[in-house]
Parts: structure tokens; C-alpha cells; sequence
């Protein structure tokens, strides 16, 4: 039986759980960046390495493919993904769906922006991918995530600004004429 991992928490980055991400092509991936400390993401570098090192031996690899993590200073940068669309060695296809829930464990609405910044928690499998030489990987395979501090997209950061530019100070321009329109009473 495959173990279920949890991350500690930590920042996340570019989270697709809701809709796949579909940049690289259809059916797409469900995806999310972590951002861990690199004493807390250690564990998890060491359960990559040991995983794809196994494959290597198996398959008699000479080099390592793309691993799902990157050590940036004293932090690293985990990258966990579901495919949008699984297919079964039937023939079958599964479509799986990310479970994403609250710090209380209660279910998180799709249409919740979650956004970067969001403090997270992340349950995932390891998987080895192979045998394709020349390289052996290891992904990390996003089962579901908690959600302890939300950001959402929606959220800029701004505030207004006295005075500033304000989109009902525009007058619309007639296209045809180039003149401004000015609003008359009655029937269009």
C-alpha cells in the first residue's frame, strides 16, 4: 500500500486544484508550489532521493531525470501534480479531483480564488516514473491540500487613492465621430 505523506506548512504558489492548468497542454495538471524552510523540507528531498536512487538500481539508470524540487538559498521550492485525466492500463480513463479543505477540515468551495501566499498543508504520494532510460524520477503526486491561511487572487493589496484616476471620470468616445458621447434622455 502507497504511504500518505502531509508537509509541514508553508507558503504556496501557483495553485491549480480546482482546474487543472492547462499552459503545457489538455487535459492538463492539478498543481501546487511549496515554499519550505530547508531544514523542514529536508524530509522530503531525502524521500525523493531515496526514491528515485531505488529506481536506478532497478533499472539501471546512468542519470536522473527532473527531480520535483529545487533548494533556493535556505529554502526549497516542492512541486506536488495530479494529471487532470489518468489513463488505466485497461484502457480506461480516471479523472481524479483534489480534495481541498479548511483548517477545520470542512470542504472548500471551487470557487474559493486560492491564491499565492496561502499558507498550506499538502498531502501527496511518491511515485517513480520509469522505465524510460536514460533517467529516473521520482513525482510527487498532489492527493489534497488544507488551507490554513487563505489569500485570495482577488485581494490586491490596494487601497484607494484620494484624487486618483477613477474609471467614471472617463467620458466614452464615439467611434465613428471621435467625439464625446454625452448621455440624452430618452429612448436609444
Amino acid at each position: 500500500m502507497v504511504k500518505m505523506n502531509v508537509t509541514p506548512k508553508g507558503p504556496c504558489e501557483w495553485p491549480h486544484l480546482f482546474k487543472p492548468d492547462t499552459h503545457f497542454g489538455t487535459p492538463g495538471n492539478f498543481n501546487i508550489t511549496l515554499t519550505l524552510p530547508l531544514e523542514e523540507a529536508k524530509t522530503i528531498m531525502a524521500e525523493v532521493d531515496e526514491v528515485i536512487e531505488k529506481d536506478e538500481s532497478m533499472h539501471d539508470k546512468k542519470s536522473r531525470g527532473s527531480i520535483p524540487y529545487k533548494v533556493e538559498g535556505d529554502f526549497v521550492k516542492i512541486r506536488f501534480k495530479q494529471k487532470a485525466e489518468i489513463r488505466m492500463k485497461d484502457g480506461s480513463t480516471r479523472v481524479p479531483s483534489i480534495a481541498v479543505v479548511d483548517a477545520n477540515l470542512q470542504p472548500v468551495d471551487s470557487t474559493v480564488s486560492i491564491g499565492n501566499g496561502s499558507m498550506v498543508k499538502v498531502s501527496y504520494k511518491t511515485r517513480p516514473w520509469g522505465p524510460k532510460p536514460p533517467n529516473a524520477g521520482c513525482s510527487l503526486d498532489l492527493v489534497a491540500v488544507q488551507v490554513i491561511d487563505l489569500k485570495e487572487y482577488a485581494n490586491t493589496g490596494f487601497e484607494a487613492v484620494e484624487g486618483g484616476f477613477a474609471v467614471d471620470s472617463v467620458k466614452p468616445i464615439d467611434e465613428e465621430t471621435k467625439e464625446e458621447v454625452t448621455e440624452e434622455e430618452g429612448d436609444f
